[in-house]
């Protein structure tokens, strides 16, 4: 009997530790994201908004290796596209390339404009 709620015991628990490793990334990019940069295209049109995402452990000296996300939003203030970034200090100034019709950020992504 013992063995039985053991085994049901380790079950839960790797069954609610795999929960929450899959929805660990969404669950840190709504709660705890902070702003890092933004950035606003040259007709103020459409913005790019950097978040950078909580880091539970991290090696002195690599505070700046954040990692977070990334989102074009437009003027209404709508949510237009979404990309992880691995360490958001990469993004910068120089490395976002605005055109008429889309946005380049160097490394990342091109994302059409509507």
């Amino acid at each position: 009997m013992k063995i039985k709620i053991t085994i049901i015991i380790v079950v839960l628990v790797l069954l609610f530790t795999s929960y929450i490793l899959v929805l660990r990334q969404p669950l840190m990019n709504y709660c705890c994201a902070s702003e890092y940069r933004y950035f606003t295209s040259p007709d103020k049109k459409y913005s790019i908004v950097v978040y950078s995402t909580p880091q539970f452990f991290a090696m002195p000296g690599s505070a700046g290796d954040a990692t977070g996300f990334a989102q074009l939003i437009n003027d209404k203030g709508e949510i237009i596209q979404e990309i992880d970034v691995d360490m958001v200090q990469q993004i910068e100034n120089d490395f976002i390339h605005w055109s008429k019709d889309e946005v380049y950020i160097q490394q990342y992504v091109t994302w059409k404009l509507e």
